[in-house]
Formats: structure tokens, sequence, C-alpha cells
């Protein structure tokens, strides 16, 4: 037996393994729900009926996502380097996430099961993301039982208080978005890769005020980040994300 076939054979093997560990391990999977009784009318009605529940690998669910129908825009877009929606107002809502168990923002954060606005953000240097994305949007997650002021552009002071009643630290709680894949053409789609990273990819609807209609725009959420022995996840940089 040659070196070459045996080293051919135990590839073989190491691939066939790795398959196998893909099936038993299953994948991230979406399902459409409608917009539940719990949330103030106010709320439900700038919501899209339809939303989104995130499913891991087991079948439980991660959490839950509808977007606002129409979401404010800025006329002149944000451009710095690290902002790469900068077309969205900060402060403005995108939208509402809920969470069945305790679960964990893009910081490692620990938040309490239940109801949160997602606001837009770009987050400042007192303001890292632990996760270690290169880009400065966010998410900024707050209790929706606080957050009732839908319509209204908060400050990014006034966001940030406001986000710490759910994180329960001096930073807000956020979940990091992430430039779109454009492999992925369907939306919505789940984007996830081999280390336990799975984010939702959508298209939004935006509108400038002074315009008639709205516009769509792709975006990316990162819902799941893998834990770490360290209690902060595994760095997700720009070479190292597969959806990046």
């Amino acid at each position: 037996m040659t070196r070459q076939f045996v080293a051919w054979a135990a590839s073989i093997i190491s691939l066939l393994l790795v398959s196998i560990t893909c099936i038993a391990q299953g994948s991230y999977t979406l399902e459409p729900i409608q917009i539940p009784a719990g949330l103030p009318p106010a709320l439900a009605g700038i919501l899209e009926t339809q939303g989104n529940r995130l499913r891991d690998p087991q079948g439980e669910s991660v959490c839950e996502v509808w977007w606002r129908k129409v979401i404010p825009a800025q006329p002149a877009p944000t451009k710095q380097p690290g902002v790469i929606y900068g077309s969205l107002t900060p402060g403005a809502l995108l939208g509402v996430l809920f969470f069945p168990t305790e679960n964990e923002d893009s910081r490692d954060q620990k938040l309490k099961p239940g109801f949160y606005t997602m606001r837009y953000a770009q987050l400042s240097d007192n303001e890292p993301q632990k996760s270690g994305n290169s880009n400065l949007d966010v998410a900024v997650l707050s209790p929706a039982e606080a957050d009732t002021r839908y319509d209204q552009i908060l400050k990014f002071d006034d966001l940030i208080s406001l986000s710490r009643r759910a994180s329960r630290t001096k930073q807000a709680a956020a979940m990091s978005l992430l430039p779109v894949n454009d492999m992925y053409k369907a939306s919505p789609a789940v984007v996830a890769d081999d280390r336990g990273f799975c984010a939702l990819q959508v298209r939004i609807r935006t509108q400038i005020a002074s315009e008639n209609s709205p516009s769509e725009l792709r975006v990316a959420i990162l819902l799941v980040t893998p834990p770490s022995e360290l209690g902060v996840s595994e760095d997700c940089t720009r070479r190292s994300c597969l959806w990046f």
C-alpha cells in the first residue's frame, strides 16, 4: 500500500466524516409567523403582518423577527468607513425581535425572554462590538414595553440609555448588521457557516420623508454567534465570516 493511497484514503474518510457530521447537525431554518396578539396595537400596526421564526439545527426556536413596513431613510446617506447602511436614519425603528428563552446579543450580553424593539444605530468608539465585526451598523435592542415612541427618531444617547434596560450593563444591547451575501437571492434567507454564526438576510422597504414611494434595501442581521470559553463570541472579522 503506497503512501499516496493511504493519504487519499484518509482524505476520503475525513470528507465522509464531515458530511455525516453536517447531516447530523442539520441546519438553521425559517418559518413564517403572524404578529402575536401581545404587542401594543400602535406597534403592531406599523409592522409587516408576517414575520419569521428562526429555528436551530435541533428544531428549537431561537428568535422571531418582524420588520417595520416602511423604515425612515435619510436624504444624505452617512459616508464613513465601517458604515454600510448609511441610508438608514440613526435612531429609527427597524422592527421587533422576540426571544422565547434567555438569549444573547452580538456582544454576548444575556437578554431575558421577551419582545425587543430594534432601532438602527452606528456605534461610536466607546460602544465597541465584542463580536469583532469591522462595520459599525447595529440594531440596538430595547425592551418593547419601555420603547413606546415608535414613530420618533431617538437621539443616540437616549437610545443607548433605553437599551441598557435590556442589557442591564453599561453597554447597549445590539445585534450586528452585516453586509449581504449576494449568493443568496431569496428573501428571507438564512446565511450560516460551520462555526455557528447565523444571519437572517431580508429585503426591507425604506423611504425618505420627501419622496412619494419607498425603496428596497437588502440587509443582513446577525442572530446567532457561537459561544466561547472566555464568554465572548469567536472573532467574526471581515475575512473570517463566510457571509462577508
